[in-house]
């Protein structure tokens, strides 16, 4: 019969919390209907809030907005302030732009 010898590991402390953070990121990613998490200029951004986004003109994205929701306007806000931070969609999102 084989015996496990257990010795105490010291781990610092910043290699768990950052492994925690990354789990969850994970966690988070998988319950989130806008899609995965991706970190951008120190900020956490959610994908695309729908699928063709990216492709879309912002006179295309605005007229969507006309008729959305707060969450989806919140979603394209925050998403379009970290990508291409169109002034005019941020408008129609009611997001301040970045400076």
């Amino acid at each position: 019969m084989r015996k496990l010898l257990l010795l105490p590991v010291t781990v610092p402390l910043a290699a768990v919390r950052g492994a925690l953070d990354a789990a969850a990121r994970t966690v988070a990613d998988a319950l989130s209907p806008m899609g995965p998490t991706r970190r951008r200029a120190g900020r956490e951004t959610s994908g695309p809030p729908w699928d063709g986004y990216d492709d879309q003109s912002a006179r295309d994205i605005v007229a969507r907005l006309a008729g959305a929701d707060d969450a989806t306007r919140s979603a394209v806000g925050r998403y379009e302030a970290a990508h291409q931070n169109r002034t005019t969609v941020l408008r129609a999102a009611r997001v301040t732009p970045r400076a």
